[in-house]
């Protein structure tokens, strides 16, 4: 009797651990969600590189210029946009510094539209609405700079290394102007292109 108890207790055990390898095997093949852009969502930092000219059309190039910036849903969102990478370019570093002091901390926020993803990574068109830019001193207006961009290609983030990568590209510049709807723009080509780490 004693046999036939641990000859069943033997043959139980071996039929519990055939269905938990099973139930493992089974957990191993299931198909890898794809990503959406709430897995992209959290703080980012890491590095851009800028690439333009200057207002006699010398060209200017930086490299691995610190940047952070946050995610939210479908939006990324610079606290801190780099304006001064921009003016530096234009007027030059002394006088882009003096500029960026009377702009102060410019946020902007550009928009995820139409993502593609999969279980590795997602890309997007990026909608990047018209800068504007409140130059100021001593609390009064001086001017109010509007910049337009785009972004060519698509975002992208690898979720191996949680790592995001986009370029925006300056288009036109110009200056907003009470009662004008559709200031004139001028030329101003710039790239930017952004490299950033999930925290």
């Amino acid at each position: 009797m004693k046999r036939f108890f641990k000859t069943a207790f033997v043959l139980a055990m071996s039929f519990t651990a055939l269905a938990f390898a099973g139930c493992s095997d089974d957990e191993k093949n299931l198909p890898e969600k794809d990503l959406t852009v709430d897995n992209l969502s959290g703080n980012y930092v890491g590095t851009f590189n800028f690439e333009g000219s200057d207002m006699e059309g010398n060209p200017v190039k930086k490299q691995d210029l610190p940047i952070s910036l946050n995610v939210e849903k479908n939006k990324v969102i610079f606290p801190e946009f780099p304006i001064s990478a921009i003016l530096s370019a234009l007027v030059g570093e002394e006088a882009g510094a003096g500029l960026a002091g009377m702009i102060g901390k410019l946020s902007y926020t550009v928009e995820m539209v139409d993502p593609v993803a999969d279980a590795q990574s997602l890309s997007s068109t990026l909608k990047t609405p018209r800068l504007r830019i409140v130059v100021a001193a001593e609390g009064v207006t001086i001017m109010v700079v509007l910049i337009d961009l785009e972004s060519p290609g698509k975002m992208v983030y690898t979720a191996s290394n949680k790592t995001l990568t986009f370029v925006l590209k300056t288009t036109k510049f110009g200056y907003e102007e009470a009662g004008v709807d559709n200031p004139e723009m001028f030329p101003l080509l710039n790239t930017l292109t952004f490299k950033v780490v999930k925290k």
